[in-house]
């Protein structure tokens, strides 16, 4: 999702530079998580060290939301909780479940419509 809002965001800025459209409105994601550790790794600055595990997607996730910062897409981030089957009418908890599902996909190999991250990279990165 963060990609996609950055080509999107990307997209209409250079639209309006040309002149063709007004400049884009200001755009906020909201980012649910139920893993204070990820949530910590992935907002840690720049200039911190990269965890032992997860390397990759965490080096993304910042590059991923640097990029946001700098085309003005603001990133809110709601803790939830995980891995709950209390209450299945809780946003809160059939978003975390969609997620824990997608995430599972992704670990077999999977996707399900999501942005092809080398794709993103180097149209929008020059990576």
């Amino acid at each position: 999702m963060l990609a996609r809002a950055c080509c999107y965001q990307r997209d209409k800025r250079d639209s309006a530079r040309r002149g063709q459209r007004p400049p884009p409105p200001p755009l906020t994601l909201i980012f649910c998580y139920d893993s204070q550790y990820t949530h910590d790794t992935c907002v840690a600055d720049a200039a911190s060290p990269l965890p032992r595990r997860n390397r990759t997607i965490v080096a993304l996730c910042r590059r991923l939301l640097a990029d946001a910062a700098q085309l003005g897409i603001a990133v809110a981030w709601v803790k939830v909780r995980g891995h709950s089957t209390t209450n299945p009418a809780d946003m809160t908890v059939v978003g975390n479940n969609r997620a824990d599902k997608a995430a599972d996909r992704g670990q077999e190999g999977k996707t399900c419509g999501e942005i092809e991250i080398a794709t993103y990279m180097r149209r929008e990165l020059g990576r």
